[in-house]
């Protein structure tokens, strides 16, 4: 008699799990940073206590710092893209639909004007027009500093490292859930190629310095933006932009693991890595305290940090999802749905 195998490729639906932990480990970490800082200072209500660096807002100030987001908007911004990028090169959408695109893009984009317009409002209502110019123009870190491109030179190499870790958690993340289901096109080549010349753009707009590769208050910076993107604004941008895939393509069923794919993510983590311990090589045996604005822990400063960044949370997540949205919007064909491939079949 003759045996027929029903054996089933192994079917895996890893996303629900992917999404858990995404979410959980920037909420942890604001989590966490509220119980230090609530024993630092000695009381559970922090949001009237000065946690600032600079030693003059509270945490509720800290939290809603609109001249810090002011600074941030351009950083946001390439952060943004490359989360998106990263996460479309390896989308198995092959696009989506004109009613698609106005269901999740529309109701983004307005979000994200309503948003900036409040922000704006308030920072030049703060201090002013001329105050709020500076700020966005990257005259400023910190608010009695002044110098021309001084916020972006504090945030090259972070900047770099976000694209990096983001294309690492998109090889990681494809891999794991099997869905990598076409190889880079030309319109993802272009997009990189687009993020590469912003990046350069700016980085020669705001005059080329030495500084963030070997000014200590530069290289602890971006070591603490690093510190903080890489367990908040990534994961939770991420997480989104899986719930946003899922709702546009929903609950496909994933085919086997592409372990290739995810040795290439690794790889992406280990150059990712480099660049924090590079600066890690550059600060053994300098004096980090003495450049900050307050003298205290380095663990009081980086806990104080995550929420200095809370704005910035929605803005680089929703923009993300939009820049998404917008990659795969191609309004002369169909809504796309994951291609098959032949471990599918």
């Amino acid at each position: 008699m003759q045996v027929i195998n029903t054996s089933q490729p192994e079917i895996h639906e890893p996303r629900s799990a992917i999404i858990i932990v995404l979410l959980g480990t920037p909420i942890s970490v604001l989590a966490l940073s509220y119980l230090y800082l609530a024993v630092e200072y000695q009381t559970l209500f922090l949001f009237n206590v000065k946690v600032h660096e600079s030693g003059k807002y509270t945490l509720l100030q800290t939290m809603f710092y609109f001249d810090h987001f002011a600074r941030e908007i351009l950083i946001g911004t390439l952060n943004a893209l490359s989360i998106s990028i990263s996460f479309y090169i390896l989308s198995p959408l092959a696009g989506i639909s004109r009613h698609s695109f106005r269901k999740f893009f529309i109701p983004a984009a307005c979000s994200l004007l309503f948003f900036l317009l409040i922000i704006v409002a308030a920072a030049i209502h703060k201090n002013g027009f001329g105050s709020f110019l500076l700020d966005l123009l990257q005259f400023r870190t910190r608010d009695d500093l002044v110098s021309y491109g001084s916020h972006w030179h504090s945030h090259l190499l972070d900047i770099f490292f976000v694209m990096l870790f983001s294309l690492a958690l998109s090889c990681i993340y494809r891999g794991i859930t099997g869905t990598p289901n076409r190889t880079i096109d030309r319109k993802g080549l272009h997009l990189l190629f687009v993020w590469g010349a912003l990046f350069v753009a700016c980085t020669v707009i705001f005059v080329p310095t030495i500084k963030p590769l070997s000014d200590t208050r530069f290289l602890a910076h971006q070591f603490r933006e690093i510190a903080t993107h890489s367990v908040t604004t990534v994961p939770l941008a991420y997480a989104f932009l899986i719930l946003l895939e899922r709702s546009l393509s929903g609950n496909a069923i994933s085919i086997r693991r592409d372990r290739q794919l995810i040795k290439r993510g690794m790889l992406f983590i280990i150059a990712a890595s480099a660049i924090p311990l590079f600066i890690a090589g550059s600060l053994v045996g300098r004096d980090i305290i003495a450049e900050a604005q307050k003298k205290t822990s380095y663990l009081n400063l980086l806990a104080a940090h995550y929420f200095e960044h809370m704005l910035d949370y929605f803005f680089v997540s929703t923009l993300s999802m939009a820049f998404y949205v917008s990659f795969l919007f191609k309004s002369n064909k169909t809504p796309g749905m994951p291609q098959k491939t032949p471990d599918s079949a």
